[in-house]
């Protein structure tokens, strides 16, 4: 199922819901394996400080783009184990689930997968009222079009979170590895494959193109990674001091 843009555009969007899902996927990389041994130092793998360079030096950010399926994207544990380790500290921290506009929406929207006829293809279902959707894009403009949502003392983690975790052009990035076909059409699973896909591999080509960052940028985006985590774990200062060496990768 397929909706059109109402008189609202989606470059009016309040708030990127492609970008955020970028901005929840890094930071899941960037710092999962950290909180799940906070978390749990009894069942986690170890971690120091030291491994943050490391682990980072792996991330999709300095490697080619990964397949969608190879890319998990689903924000629950990292929500989890924020919740956990946050407690009721949601007024100074924008990295609190509670805080995220979209994230109740992402949570409980599902990918299903329907099979027959000429192709095979994934349908995105909104989890508020079981509608199918053809592509992301257009369960996302169903979902800004359709159903409220809470906006009062929300963050919008494209906004917030994609200048701290390495810049605007990280989550990019990112959110291109995740969702390569995200446009108009079938999302490159119909009879408009070919010229959607030749699209899409012309938006990589002029990403990879660009120039990857700026000092300046890096800089910028250090600082507001390290202010962000300071406010958010002042209560943890062992596990400040490790996400810190996190701020400390993005140069």
């Amino acid at each position: 199922m397929q909706e059109t843009p109402s008189s609202s555009s989606t470059e009016e969007t309040k708030c990127n819901r492609r970008l955020s899902r970028a901005a929840r996927e890094i930071l899941r990389q960037d710092i999962l394996p950290i909180l799940r041994h906070y978390a749990d130092p009894t069942t986690s793998q170890s971690y120091s400080a030291t491994d943050a360079s490391s682990y980072l030096a792996t991330s999709s950010f300095l490697s080619p783009p990964l397949s969608v399926k190879s890319l998990p994207s689903h924000p629950i544990e990292l929500s989890t184990l924020l919740t956990s380790l946050l407690g009721e500290n949601t007024k100074n921290c924008e990295l609190h689930p509670q805080r995220d506009v979209h994230l109740n929406q992402e949570l409980h929207s599902h990918r299903t997968h329907r099979v027959g006829g000429r192709y095979k293809s994934n349908l995105y279902q909104c989890g508020i009222c079981r509608k199918n959707f053809q592509s992301k894009y257009y369960l996302d403009l169903h979902l800004e079009t359709t159903h409220d949502y809470d906006t009062h003392d929300k963050i919008c983690p494209a906004d917030v979170l994609c200048p701290a975790l390495g810049g605007m052009q990280r989550c990019e990035r990112v959110a291109f590895e995740m969702e390569p076909y995200y446009s108009p059409g079938s999302g490159g699973l119909s009879s408009d494959a070919r010229h959607i896909k030749l699209e899409s591999s012309s938006k990589l080509q002029r990403l990879m193109m660009e120039s990857p960052c700026h000092e300046r940028d890096m800089i910028t985006s250090r600082a507001l990674c390290t202010s962000l985590f300071t406010k958010c774990f002042a209560s943890h200062p062992e596990l400040q001091q490790d996400l810190s060496h996190v701020c400390d990768t993005y140069t």
